[in-house]
């Protein structure tokens, strides 16, 4: 959400295209880390956090462009 927010402080409103795009990523490697998995389970949340904190350099990055125009 904070990622959001910043997009739209910077003048882009196309963020909807990169939840859409999370989201369906989230799903994929889910799915396919699921079906590799030969011992215990992997959740979709571990799965969530790990990509999310993946892209957190994109949040620092945006939060900068805020206060700088970045090209």
């Amino acid at each position: 959400m904070f990622f959001k927010f910043l997009l739209f402080q910077s003048g882009k409103v196309s963020f909807s295209y990169i939840y859409g795009i999370g989201v369906m990523g989230c799903l994929a490697f889910y799915c396919l880390l699921s079906l590799m998995a030969t011992k215990g389970t992997v959740t979709l949340g571990a799965v969530i956090s790990v990509l999310g904190y993946c892209l957190l350099p994109m949040v620092v990055l945006s939060g900068v462009n805020v206060l700088i125009t970045i090209q």
